[in-house]
């Protein structure tokens, strides 16, 4: 799939998704303001997620005990769990689009060494090695790319499992308070 198919993928998903007005212009009082344009634009859903993370909860009159104890821990553990795979998700983007320059490129100079080969069929000349210098060395910056994407995501990954078993954990406590019948002392 080629990158434009997946961005008018996402303007479709955005578009369409029940959950597509929660990424809409922030109201005035947001206390996290980036740009829209430009490198803004990366940072907004993060933004929205910091604005909802900071926003205070507000309690409902039909709540039970146990959404009331735990209600804002769990709010707060799913922001922090969609941070992380945002988190993620740029990152992948970004290794995605540098892996695929690189391979770009590496067929460009690939068509250049069978140009140089046909037009000199004798040992090979000067700007051929060259050429065939900047294929390893480009096969050298792919490898790079795939550790680092590797070593960027690690510890965001082991970070994102820890926050899910701390959301669940806190999700598991919330439905034993309702199951041993936690209500609230008022009743």
């Amino acid at each position: 799939m080629n990158p434009y198919e997946l961005t008018r993928l996402q303007e479709l998903y955005s578009s369409s998704s029940a959950y597509a007005e929660r990424w809409k212009d922030p109201p005035a009082d947001f206390v996290v303001k980036w740009p829209r344009d430009s490198y803004g634009g990366l940072f907004w859903k993060d933004t929205v997620l910091c604005q909802e993370s900071l926003a205070r909860p507000t309690p409902k009159a039909d709540e039970d005990l146990a959404s009331r104890v735990f209600g804002n821990q769990l709010r707060l553990k799913k922001i922090s769990v969609e941070h992380l795979a945002n988190l993620l998700a740029e990152r992948a983007r970004l290794y995605a689009k540098h892996v695929t320059e690189i391979k770009s490129r590496h067929i460009q100079i690939q068509e250049e060494v069978f140009r140089e080969k046909l037009m000199s069929p004798q040992p090979a000349s000067r700007r051929q090695v060259a050429l065939e210098g900047l294929l390893v060395t480009l096969e050298k910056d792919k490898r790079k790319e795939e550790s680092d994407f590797w070593a960027d995501t690690r510890d965001i990954r082991e970070i994102l499992f820890e926050s899910a078993g701390e959301y669940q954990a806190a999700s598991h406590r919330s439905s034993l308070l309702s199951t041993l019948g936690g209500t609230d002392a008022r009743d």
